[in-house]
C-alpha cells in the first residue's frame, strides 16, 4: 500500500495558520485559522468555504472549535473570546463571562464537549471554565492561578485531565470538583492529552533532540505513574486523537504523524510527502476518511484504511471491543447496587435508562458522550426504583454522523 501517494492535499490557498478541525456529521466540517478565519465544508471535506473573517487583531484570534450533536457549536480564542452557534455554524454570537479578579482578558486554548449540555474550557492563568447549559453561561473552576493550560480532555462527565506548561498535569475523578497533581517528572512542555478511560491517558509535547526524552507518555493509573514511549522523530507534537480504543495518532512539526495500534504502547512514523508544515490536528469522518490540517492553510485527506495499514504494527495483548456491547447487569437479583459494563468501538453519545415491565421510563442513569473502550458504572437503586420487581436497563448509542440510535437491553430483578 502506497502511504506516500495516498494523501490528497486540500488547500484554501491563502490561509496562514489552521489550528483546529471539527467534523460535525457525514457532510459538515469546520476548520479555524488563528488569525480570524473559519472555514466550512458541506461536502464531507472535499471543499472549504469562508463563512467568517475577523479583523486581524489579538482579541479575535481563534484556537479551538467544538460541536455537539444537536448543532450547538463553541469557538474560543484570544482575549477570552467565546462564540456560540445554535444552527450548525451558520451564525455565531458572542458569549460574555466573568473574568477572575485582577486578570486582564485571558487567552483560551482548549475546549472539550462532554455531554449535550456540558462543555469545559481551559486557558492561561490557570483558567478552567465549565458550562452546564450548552455554552450559554460559564463558571470559573480554576484550580491554579498561574499556569497556562494547553489542553483539557474528559472521557466522561467525571474523569478528565488538563495539561500545560512544563510538566503540569492535573486530574479529576469527580467532574472538576477537586483536582489532583499528576506530574510526569520531566522538564518538558506539554501540549495535548487524550483521556482513554477513567484511568488511562496519553500526553504529548515537546521532544528535544536527546535520547532522555520521549514525545509520548501514557498512564494507566490516573496519572500516578507515567511511561515514556520513544518515536522515530524529534521535535514538538501538538495533538493526539484516537480512531478507536486501540488506534491513535499524534501530529507535530515538519509534517510528522505518529501512529499506534496498541492503545499507545508502541508508536511508529506514518510517511507522507505532501507537506513539511507543522500538522496541528487530525480528525476522522464517519465516511471513512482522515483529515490532517496545519500551517500555511494545509489540509490533507486520506482514507482511514490507508492510514491504518497493518505493516510494521505491533501486536497487542489488550482485548479490543469488537462491537457495541452491553454486558448483563450485576448482581442479578440485586437489593441495592447495580453495576453495568459496556464497550464501544468509537466515541458515541450513550444513554442508559431504567424501564419497568410495562415500558414506563423509571430513571435515566446517565446521558453522556463516551469514548471508545471498555467502561463500567455502578448505582444505588434504593432511591431510584419504587418497588420490587422486574426491570430493564436499556442502553442507547448514537455515533456522530449516524442516523437513529442503536439500542440494547437486559433484564434484572430488584428486591426491596
Amino acid at each position: 500500500m502506497d502511504f506516500c501517494g495516498s494523501w490528497q492535499q486540500l488547500s484554501d490557498g491563502h490561509l496562514q495558520y489552521l489550528v483546529d478541525l471539527e467534523l460535525v456529521n457525514d457532510t459538515l466540517g469546520f476548520a479555524i485559522d488563528a488569525f480570524g478565519d473559519f472555514l466550512r465544508s458541506a461536502d464531507a471535506g472535499l471543499s472549504w468555504q469562508h463563512i467568517h473573517r475577523e479583523q486581524n487583531t489579538t482579541s479575535t484570534r481563534f484556537t479551538k472549535v467544538a460541536f455537539a450533536e444537536d448543532g450547538i457549536g463553541i469557538i474560543i480564542g484570544f482575549g477570552g473570546t467565546i462564540r456560540r452557534s445554535t444552527d450548525y455554524g451558520e451564525t455565531w454570537q458572542p458569549v460574555t463571562w466573568e473574568t477572575p479578579d485582577n486578570h486582564s482578558p485571558l487567552h483560551l486554548h482548549s475546549i472539550d464537549y462532554v455531554t449535550p449540555d456540558l462543555f469545559f474550557i481551559a486557558g492561561e492563568n490557570g483558567i478552567v471554565l465549565r458550562s452546564a447549559d450548552k455554552g450559554q453561561s460559564w463558571e470559573s473552576i480554576a484550580p491554579d492561578s498561574s499556569m497556562q493550560w494547553n489542553c483539557i480532555d474528559f472521557v466522561d462527565s467525571l474523569h478528565g485531565f488538563v495539561v500545560g506548561g512544563i510538566d503540569r498535569i492535573i486530574y479529576t475523578d469527580d467532574g472538576a470538583q477537586t483536582w489532583h497533581e499528576r506530574p510526569i517528572g520531566i522538564e518538558q512542555g506539554l501540549n495535548a492529552v487524550y483521556t482513554l478511560d477513567d484511568m488511562a491517558a496519553i500526553v504529548v509535547g515537546t521532544h528535544p533532540r536527546t535520547t532522555t526524552f520521549n514525545p509520548v507518555f501514557k498512564t494507566t493509573d490516573a496519572g500516578k505513574t507515567w511511561q515514556g514511549h520513544p518515536s522515530e522523530t524529534y521535535g514538538e507534537f501538538f495533538n493526539v486523537n484516537f480512531l478507536d480504543s486501540q488506534t491513535g495518532f499524534v501530529t507535530g512539526v515538519s509534517g510528522s504523524i505518529l501512529k499506534t495500534t496498541t492503545q499507545g504502547e508502541n508508536w511508529q512514523l506514518v510517511p507522507q510527502r505532501k507537506t513539511g508544515h507543522a500538522m496541528r490536528d487530525i480528525e476522522f469522518s464517519s465516511t471513512g476518511f482522515a483529515f490532517v490540517l496545519g500551517d500555511d492553510g494545509t489540509i490533507l485527506k486520506t482514507s482511514i484504511d490507508n492510514l491504518v495499514d497493518v505493516r510494521n504494527d505491533f501486536s497487542s495483548s489488550e482485548s479490543k471491543p469488537t462491537g457495541f456491547h452491553l454486558d448483563y447487569p450485576f448482581p442479578n437479583p440485586t437489593s441495592n447496587n447495580l453495576s453495568v459494563s459496556f464497550s464501544l468501538t468509537k466515541t458515541a453519545v450513550v444513554d442508559l435508562t431504567l424501564f419497568n415491565l410495562t415500558g414506563q421510563k423509571i430513571a435515566v442513569l446517565f446521558s453522556e458522550r463516551i469514548k471508545a473502550g471498555h467502561h463500567s458504572r455502578s448505582w444505588s437503586l434504593q432511591h431510584l426504583l419504587p418497588s420490587s420487581g422486574i426491570y430493564f436497563v436499556v442502553m442507547s448509542v448514537k455515533q456522530r454522523g449516524s442516523g437513529q440510535a442503536i439500542r440494547k437491553a437486559h433484564k434484572f430483578i430488584f428486591i426491596n
